[in-house]
């Protein structure tokens, strides 16, 4: 889209012209005839309508109040807009402080921050504390309500209205309204329009006409006309406004006219008159914040006058581009922001900010001829200074930028022709390659007839981009390769890719080629970037690797570029990366921590302003990026950019700095100097509090909370320990974009840092009790932040038993408790102590009478076991000798029956010998031999066996005394126990096995060891092994902690009755009495290990399952 200018000759700002009639009308903007491409920018207004939750399309007037909330009023009501969401007011019949009626008429907010509406049926008053509607009466004779037409504070608590019976003034201080009437009233004189200047002269339009009240009068002025036809346009004006050069801007019955004035009070000549097309079109001047004067049409689009260029700037409404200037334009509002707001007859409100941007959108493109261009622009170039080639899909053009100029190139009429003339492009300021470019480029048709440069294809005939090296020669990417062409024109060498070649192209494909300062060459592709090797004709490539630092993002490369640093930046399918050239050669590369999804954004082109700061079109839009601080700034549709996406490598940068990038709807264009970001913070205000999930309304008590005041003025929160959440919503009342407007908040005394919000909401759940500030702050689309922001202050009441006062008071009911307690308790205590006493004295007694029976009993029982110890002392004595006795009888039996014999024998010998001549036979002296022979030796065995068993008597009573301790090894003493019992064993058939470590060292006594051992073998075969052969014997031995070890005997003999082995161990306990057992053995096992090896012995068995001897020995005797 091009912006036409409507021009008229205004000599001296507003003097000397002609009667401009119906020129503005007559004169329409069409996109055949362009009309250059000023230093101006691009409207992109964005819509609020019904859909988005607006009562009605049909829109009356716009205001914004001192929140900054817009108020919208319309046919069916009111609507406020914080950027975010509609709240409505609808005129509900019967409701006192609702709205009088639902057409609304007029709106406007006061110096004190008052909004004022005016309805069919009267005045009205906002009060933000309700959120309603109080009604003040107009008095006037007539019955029923005024209808008003028109609000305007003086700016001195004083509120201008104008209705369908006159001017009124209210004083808000008094609440008083005073009517002004002109001279040549007329009944019905409905004042439609109010208009007050900087001398604070008021200029009232009249259904009669125009009428001015001079500051102090009382009575309006008919403001005379130079002529009748003149002064009947100027009836029932729909707008007035008084420009900063003194002209008076009226919108009336006929239409626009603007007049000189003369003194300011006498109108002069009229400069520009514009009739209306119908009774249904009307024209409507506005002044901005800026001074300028806007124009709105019901189908002509909105116009700006440049007083200057004495013409206006036109922009048209664009069929089927919903973000053009609509139609049917009913009011215009300027908001504090700069936002421009446009109320509309049928299709709701519309918004641009005209307090930032610069970017022009181009696209619709006509020549004279009347051939439109293709908004897809896939590459831009510029063969001549002035003009733009730019490259479309169905066609190509050139653009001659000073006045519009457009000629279409048709496709060739082969297919390399039409291929050539859409992708050539070439950089501004590489001479070399300009010029070698406009050697094949046909002056008459500016068709390109590029040389062939085989390989088999059209496709590498096909140029993409032109480049020039220091030696001159020419770099040309293709669609199927790379070529070179050497200085003289006459070499020419193509690379390509080749499977087989690793140090070959990358990919045919080739984007663009960078010749960098140092004179490397850098290549574009498809496949990745690659680096040529003049040396070797190879190419080094860098591509993409997951996982690994220091790659490229994507293999796709789409632009390249060497900034003034020199530092190169590679624009690839997955972002921007910047490319590092370390020592060593080592190349690596980084991806700026750009955010916002750009990160991973798909790059169009790379351009440089003259600040060194980067622009980079994306999917997204154009960003605006500055390597040096990490500052990013977005720019999108609606800043003025083309609808949808920019193209890849459609990117081009003029002589004079100004950039271009293509894309899917058009052209964006902009001179980097002239772009604007907005410079007013938002302001904030909450929108919505929300206990327990239940919205908070002024003036209605929701969960026992009642609004001192409206949400907009509301300073303080009480809250009570029952409101478990609690929600906030607010709004940064800024509309040039609200969807880009960023939040941040803290809730002080609780959050410790502010908190950065995607959704202006912030949520908090069982506060505890305290005081609180909550603070937002926002920033707007160019990240303006308004720090100050707005505050609340939040108490949450302690529940009772939390308050002070409940804690003093349970405290003194503890005290006092406390002290009865001890009172009551030391009362207690002192009865306890006087019945304890009385109970003590007769409990002592009764201890005494028990203690002295005690003791006779002790005594008794004393006396019985010294009686029973005696018994048992003599019972043992008794077991003892009865013992002694029954081994001894046997073999002293023995003796005294061979000494008997032997005693008998010799009395025979003697009476034999004494016979008188008697002699002996020798056989008699044999026998008597012989028998003597045989007692001696009866007497020998029953004294040996006599001698025997004293001895044992005396082992079991004395323990060994005078045997030196020795350091042995126990594992050597088994093995010599068990070679003296071999034969012994062996003729049995036993066994007996050895489980002992050979490192294990005794220092003790070797021969009560081996005797111990050898009683438990000799029990073993006693008793164990009686009747049977084949016994196995276990010897195993393990340390036992540090000091002693533990000795394991086992044999898999008969065992030994439970019921015996209490008395095993008892001297002359046997179960072999008189059967060659003296039930000495264990008992002496006994005696030798307490009272000479120092250990412990315990026994473990059952009937029939073998015996286990457990022995715990000291590794060191005592």
């Amino acid at each position: 889209m091009f912006f036409a200018f409507l021009k008229l000759r205004l000599p001296q700002c507003c003097a000397g012209v002609a009667l401009f009639a119906a020129l503005l009308i007559v004169l329409p903007v069409q996109a055949g005839l362009p009309a250059g491409l000023p230093a101006t920018r691009s409207l992109h207004f964005e819509r609020l309508n019904e859909t988005q939750g607006l009562l009605r399309d049909s829109i009356t007037r716009i205001e914004q109040d001192s929140h900054g909330f817009v108020w919208i009023a319309g046919q069916a009501g009111l609507s406020r807009f914080d950027g975010r969401r509609v709240l409505n007011y609808r005129h509900e019949p019967g409701r006192e402080r609702g709205l009088a009626d639902g057409w609304v008429q007029a709106l406007q907010a006061d110096e004190m921050g008052r909004l004022w509406v005016g309805t069919r049926k009267g005045l009205q008053r906002y009060l933000p504390a309700s959120d309603d509607f109080e009604t003040l009466a107009i008095p006037h004779p007539g019955p029923g309500s005024l209808q008003v037409h028109s609000l305007l504070a003086d700016g001195r608590a004083g509120l201008w209205i104008g209705t369908d019976q006159g001017l009124y003034r209210l004083d808000t201080a008094s609440r008083r309204f005073q009517r002004f009437a002109g001279a040549d009233e007329q009944p019905g004189d409905a004042v439609t329009a109010l208009f007050q200047d900087r001398q604070g002269l008021l200029w009232v339009g009249r259904e009669t006409g125009l009428a001015l009240l001079r500051p102090g009068s009382q009575q309006l002025q008919t403001l005379p006309m130079p002529d009748a036809r003149q002064a009947l346009g100027a009836r029932a004006a729909k707008g007035l406004l008084l420009d900063e050069q003194g002209c008076l801007w009226v919108a009336g019955q006929a239409g626009l006219q603007v007049w000189q004035l003369e003194g300011r009070q006498q109108v002069g000549r009229r400069l520009l008159f514009s009739p209306r097309h119908s009774n249904d079109s009307f024209i409507l001047p506005f002044l901005d914040r800026s001074g300028r004067v806007w124009v709105s049409t019901e189908t002509e689009g909105l116009w700006l006058w440049q007083p200057q260029q004495q013409r206006f700037q036109v922009f048209p409404h664009r069929p089927g581009d919903e973000h053009s200037v609509p139609r049917h334009i009913s009011t215009l509002m300027q908001d504090r922001s700069g936002t421009l707001w446009l109320g509309t007859w049928a299709s709701g409100s519309y918004r641009v900010d005209l307090a930032s941007g610069g970017f022009k959108r181009i696209s619709n493109l006509r020549s004279q001829s009347g051939e439109l261009m293709d908004n897809r622009i896939f590459s831009i170039a510029s063969l001549q200074p002035g003009w733009l080639w730019l490259s479309g899909y169905d066609n190509a053009a050139e653009l001659e930028l000073a006045s519009g100029r457009l000629r279409v190139h048709r496709f060739g009429s082969n297919e390399l022709e039409s291929l050539n003339i859409a992708d050539a492009r070439v950089a501004v300021n590489d001479a070399s390659a300009q010029a070698w470019l406009r050697r094949y480029t046909d002056t008459r048709t500016g068709r390109l007839r590029l040389p062939r440069f085989g390989g088999g294809s059209l496709e590498s005939d096909v140029i993409r981009h032109v480049s020039s090296d220091a030696a001159g020669g020419i770099w040309l990417s293709s669609l199927a390769g790379l070529h070179h062409l050497a200085p003289d024109g006459r070499g020419k060498t193509s690379y390509r890719h080749d499977p087989a070649r690793p140090g070959s192209l990358s990919d045919d494909l080739v984007k663009m080629v960078l010749v960098a300062r140092d004179g490397q060459v850098w290549v574009a592709t498809d496949g990745g970037l690659d680096r040529f090797n003049p040396a070797s004709g190879d190419f080094t490539h860098f591509r993409s690797q997951a996982g690994r630092a220091g790659s490229l993002s994507s293999d796709r490369i789409h632009y390249l570029h060497e900034d003034r640093r020199g530092r190169i930046w590679v624009g690839t399918a997955q972002g921007l990366n910047q490319l590092h050239r370390e020592a060593g050669g080592v190349v690596r590369f980084s991806r700026p921590a750009l955010g916002e999804g750009l990160d991973t954004a798909p790059i169009g082109g790379i351009l440089e302003d003259e600040q060194g700061r980067l622009w980079v079109s994306t999917t997204a839009g154009v960003s605006r990026y500055s390597p040096d601080s990490q500052e990013l700034h977005n720019y999108t549709s609606v800043d003025g950019l083309i609808e949808g996406f920019h193209f890849a490598s459609s990117a081009f940068k003029d002589a004079e700095g100004r950039m271009y990038f293509g894309g899917l709807n058009g052209l964006t264009a902009f001179h980097p100097g002239e772009i604007r970001d907005n410079p007013h913070a938002p302001q904030l205000a909450l929108t919505e509090i929300r206990l327990n999930n239940e919205v908070l309304r002024p003036d209605e008590w929701v969960q026992d909370v009642k609004l001192a005041s409206g949400l907009a003025e509301l300073r303080e929160l009480q809250l009570s320990h029952l409101h478990e959440s609690l929600s906030l919503e607010f709004a940064a009342l800024h509309f040039a974009d609200p969807q880009r407007n960023r939040y941040a908040y803290q809730l002080e005394g609780f959050d410790k840092d502010w908190v950065q919000a995607g959704q202006p909401r912030a949520s908090y759940t069982n506060l505890p009790a305290g005081r609180y500030v909550f603070r937002v702050k926002a920033a707007n689309k160019d990240g303006v932040w308004n720090e100050q922001g707005l505050s609340l202050h939040i108490e949450v009441a302690a529940p009772y038993w939390q308050t002070w006062w409940f804690r003093l008071s349970l405290g003194l009911v503890l005290l006092f408790s406390v002290f009865a307690l001890i009172r009551a308790r030391l009362a207690m205590l002192t009865e306890q102590k006087r019945r304890l006493e009385a109970q003590v004295l007769l409990r002592t007694a009764e201890l005494r009478e028990q203690k002295q029976e005690v003791e006779r009993q002790k005594a008794i029982v004393e006396q019985t076991q010294e009686e029973l110890l005696r018994q048992r002392k003599f019972a043992a004595l008794g077991g003892l000798v009865a013992g002694v006795a029954h081994e001894l009888n046997t073999p002293l039996g023995n003796c005294l029956m061979a000494a008997s014999t032997l005693e008998d024998r010799a009395s025979a010998m003697d009476g034999r010998l004494s016979q008188a001549g008697g002699g002996l036979r020798r056989s008699e002296l044999s026998q008597f031999v012989g028998d003597v022979r045989l007692a001696a030796q009866l007497l020998m065995r029953g004294l040996q066996r006599s001698g025997e068993l004293l001895s044992r008597f005396k082992q079991v009573a004395v323990a060994r005394q005078g045997q030196p301790r020795q350091c042995f090894s126990l594992r050597g003493l088994a093995e010599d126990l068990r070679a003296s019992l071999y034969k012994e064993l062996h003729s049995l058939g036993h066994e007996l096995v050895l489980d002992i470590p050979e490192h294990l060292l005794l220092e003790s006594y070797p021969e009560p060891l081996i005797e111990l051992l050898q009683q438990l073998i000799s029990n073993s075969l006693l008793h164990g092994f009686e009747g049977r052969r084949g016994g196995r014997m276990l010897l195993q031995a393990r340390p036992h902690g540090e000091q002693a070890l533990r000795l394991v005997y086992r044999d898999d003999g008969l065992g030994i009755a439970p019921e015996l082995i209490a008395r095993i161990f008892d001297p002359f306990f046997t179960t072999k009495l008189g059967q060659g057992g003296s039930g000495l053995g264990l008992s002496i096992c006994y005696n030798l290990l307490h009272a000479v090896l120092g250990g412990e012995i315990s026994v473990e068995s059952e009937a029939g399952q073998g015996v286990c001897f457990i022995i715990e020995l000291p590794l060191q005797a005592p």
